[in-house]
């Protein structure tokens, strides 16, 4: 005698139902969560990844059913367990017959099954996770942020002349201001007008008036004066800023500056007469 198994068919499906659109409704909740760096990213998607995994199996094992019973009025639990194991539908027979070769209706294996209706499901939620609600960071965002943490790792690293391009960006030139300040105004004055060092918003210099002259100054110093290198003290980017602070600063007459030292920012000609920081009626010739 054959065990009965109780049916099934409204409970089982009404169950499935709501357990997929509950797992759902879950892993888009988690992708929608913002993007976190890299150092705390992978939690975040190996926690979106089991949401996946989770739902992918629910909606396989809701498939396989449907899948495995041509009347979806007969799902019972010894039909569900033969759609999950792969075993052929109850009545597999299509009642085509010709000349005594019948035409079955046998269900793809259940791994088959499994992978396929798995690809999909997870196409699904990548599309929506990366092209829809843009949670997910795609692969130029990713090499942006490893770019951008690179920089801060090897900050100290130095820029080539190529990059040695003037900074107009208020953010940026603030933040240099506040950096002047800590650092360079005890010598220069937080107005630049110089105090033991030179002053720095006329047009006279004493080592070039380019950006890139103001960066390797800075970078370098200047043997034999107060001009200490800030190569180890200051980062790279830093230190650009910097030189892009103080030409910002061109013009500003500050009151009672130091007086004019070096030569004149676009003269080519021959040396100026100017006052040394530390000695009197020097002439400078330009380098």
């Amino acid at each position: 005698m054959k065990a009965k198994y109780p049916s099934l068919s409204k409970p089982l499906k009404g169950i499935l139902s709501g357990a997929f659109f509950m797992l759902a409704f879950a892993g888009l909740h988690a992708a929608a969560e913002p993007t976190v760096n890299l150092t705390e990213g992978f939690i975040g998607e190996l926690r979106i990844l089991i949401y996946i995994l989770i739902l992918i199996v629910v909606l396989v094992a809701y498939i396989a059913i449907v899948l495995s019973v041509k009347d979806t009025e007969k799902f019972t639990l010894k039909n569900f367990w033969d759609g999950v194991v792969g075993r052929n539908a109850a009545d597999p027979e299509m009642h085509h017959d010709y000349d005594g070769i019948r035409e079955l209706d046998n269900p793809m294996p259940a791994w088959l099954r499994l992978l396929f209706f798995g690809t999909i499901a997870f196409a699904i939620v990548y599309l929506l996770h990366y092209q829809v609600f843009k949670t997910g960071a795609l692969s130029k965002e990713e090499y942006d942020m490893e770019i951008a943490a690179a920089a801060e790792t090897y900050k100290s690293v130095e820029l080539p002349d190529d990059q040695l391009i003037q900074i107009t960006d208020a953010g940026r030139l603030n933040g240099a201001q506040a950096i002047f300040w800590e650092n360079c105004a005890t010598c220069h004055r937080k107005d630049l007008g110089g105090e033991s060092g030179p002053n720095l918003t006329d047009a006279f210099w004493l080592h070039g008036s380019t950006v890139k002259d103001i960066y390797h100054t800075i970078t370098n110093g200047v043997p034999g004066k107060t001009m200490i290198s800030w190569k180890d003290r200051i980062p790279s980017q830093d230190r650009l800023a910097i030189a892009s602070f103080i030409l910002s600063k061109q013009g500003s007459n500050p009151v009672n500056p130091r007086v004019p030292e070096g030569v004149q920012a676009g003269d080519s000609a021959a040396a100026q007469v100017a006052v040394d920081s530390t000695a009197k009626d020097t002439i400078v010739t330009p380098q």
